[in-house]
């Protein structure tokens, strides 16, 4: 009887056989056996094999027996990450089928996929009939999902609520499954870096949590600190330096120190400088300038207004000025006016007069008025006799006119030449228009002429008539003039001497007569 496993050759049919042979026999051919090669009994039958006819050969049959070949199936441990699908399950085994036959079916594992060892069964993995299947069994290991949180770094100003502590994942988590607890950071709120730890932040234990960490950096709050530009008046005291700022700081804080200014006090701008404002190390300060300016300082300088008479001396140009100057400082210069000496009105100007740069001169101007000057001309009192040529009209005056100044034309009198007084007049007399003359004025007094009338003595003889009565006179009469009336005697006849009077002899009311009497001798017959 023979066996072998399926799938081996077949061995050796081989046999034995009583007695024994004549020496030089031999069994010819072979045996043979029913065909197949499936697990199973196969008879072995005589086939070929034969002796010569000197034999007769009785066979007794035997099996060739195919027995299942084994088959030994390890599975190969298995491991996969929490959440993902599961690895191929794989097996070895050994030794080598026949060529032509293979597995069927497949491996299974036990049901579950949180964290854990789940066997790995045999499953539906089979060979067929001709073969004896021993399994040797492996786990499936589910590991634990490393999942690594990163968390956000973070920041925010000093005095601000805190961000939201985020993190990101990676890889993505199982569907379903989502983090509990939150991240935490190292209590402080000065400026600073704080660790963000993972807190409360986890996950079922299906995971392991790799955190890698951050911070939360609280950055300084920027205040923008706008000084407030400032102007002054040059010599006043500097006003308040004010600011104001933004945002608002935080609850609690404030500003220590104050600003200041480039030191000065002449005209000019000046910076207004940070100071000692500050503030704790909380803070970043951006300090945004302004300038003091120091404007000029109006002084209104007003002139006084002055008044000469033609001719004087110009008066001192005074002046009076408001508001009072900064202590030390004092006007340069002096008050011009525009030049000329007659009468009139002259501008009094600023001239050179002037502050340093630190004010502003408003200058209210004034006049000198040149007044005329006042001259008296007092004529004199003139007088001539009736026929007479005028005499010359004179005049005095006072005050004594100025340099070379002169009159011009000359005094007039009231028409007329009969005896009377006549006003002189100014007529054409006057001066520049730099005076005023006021004028006094006399008289021309004519005065009646004298004249002397002579009368000559007469003489006639008793009872004659009389002879006429005759006269001289001087000076002479102005021409024109001539006596009216007559002289006449005193009346008788009688031998004597008898007066001969004036009479009727008359001149014009011009005349003053001077008679001088003469006799009318009467003597006897």
């Amino acid at each position: 009887a023979k066996s072998k496993t399926y799938g081996d050759a077949d061995p050796a049919l081989t046999y034995t056989f009583a007695p024994a042979l004549v020496t030089g026999d031999s069994f010819s051919g072979s045996l043979i056996r029913t065909p197949g090669e499936n697990v199973g009994t196969y008879a072995i039958n005589q086939g070929t094999l034969v002796l010569n006819s000197n034999y007769a050969v009785t066979y007794v049959g035997a099996d060739l027996t195919i027995g299942a070949k084994a088959i030994t199936v390890t599975a190969a441990a298995k491991s996969k990450t929490y959440g993902d699908a599961d690895p191929a399950l794989t097996y070895t085994f050994a030794p080598a089928l026949v060529t032509g036959d293979s597995f069927s079916g497949s491996l299974t594992r036990t049901p579950g996929e949180n964290v854990g060892t789940y066997a790995i069964n045999q499953g539906t993995l089979a060979l067929n009939s001709n073969y004896t299947v021993t399994y040797i069994g492996a786990d499936l290991t589910i590991g634990a999902k490393t999942i690594t949180v990163t968390a956000a770094a973070k920041s925010k100003t000093y005095g601000d609520a805190d961000p939201a502590l985020t993190y990101t994942f990676a890889p993505a988590l199982v569907t379903g499954d989502s983090f509990s607890g939150s991240l935490t950071r190292t209590p402080g709120e000065n400026v600073g870096t704080y660790a963000i730890n993972q807190g409360t932040l986890a996950l079922n234990s299906n995971y392991t949590v790799t955190y890698v960490g951050a911070d939360l950096t609280i950055g300084a709050k920027t205040i923008t600190v706008t000084a407030a530009a400032k102007s002054k008046t040059y010599g006043d005291a500097d006003p308040a330096l004010t600011y104001t700022f933004a945002p608002a700081l935080v609850t609690g804080d404030s500003f220590s120190g104050s600003l200041t200014r480039t030191p000065g006090e002449n005209v000019g701008t000046y910076a207004i400088n940070q100071g000692t404002l500050a503030l704790n190390s909380n803070y970043t300060v951006t300090y945004v300038g302004a300038d003091l300016t120091i404007g000029a300082k109006t002084i209104t300088v007003t002139a006084a207004a002055k008044s000469k008479t033609y001719g004087d001396a110009d008066p001192a140009l005074t002046y009076t000025f408001a508001p009072a100057l900064v202590t030390g400082d004092s006007f340069s210069g002096s008050l011009t006016r525009t030049p000329g000496e007659n009468v009139g009105t002259y501008a009094i100007n600023q001239g050179t007069l002037a502050l340093n740069s630190n004010y502003t001169v408003t200058y209210v101007g004034a006049d000198l008025t040149i007044g005329a000057k006042t001259i008296t001309v007092t004529a004199a009192a003139k007088s001539k006799t009736y026929g007479d040529a005028d005499p010359a009209l004179t005049y005095t005056f006072a005050p004594a006119l100025v340099g070379t100044d002169t009159f011009t034309g000359s005094l007039t009198r009231t028409p007329g030449e009969n005896v009377g007084t006549y006003a002189i007049n100014q007529g054409t007399l006057a001066l520049s228009s730099n005076y005023t003359v006021t004028y006094v004025g006399a008289d021309l007094t004519i005065g009646a002429k004298t004249i002397t009338v002579t009368a000559a003595a007469k003489s006639k003889t008793y009872g004659d008539a009389d002879p006429a009565l005759t006269y001289t006179f001087a000076p002479a009469l102005v021409t024109g003039d001539s006596f009216s009336g007559s002289l006449t005697r005193t009346p008788g006849e009688n031998v004597g001497t008898y007066a001969i009077n004036q009479g009727t002899l008359a001149l014009n009311s011009n005349y003053t007569v001077t008679y001088v009497g003469a006799d009318l001798t009467i003597g006897a017959k």
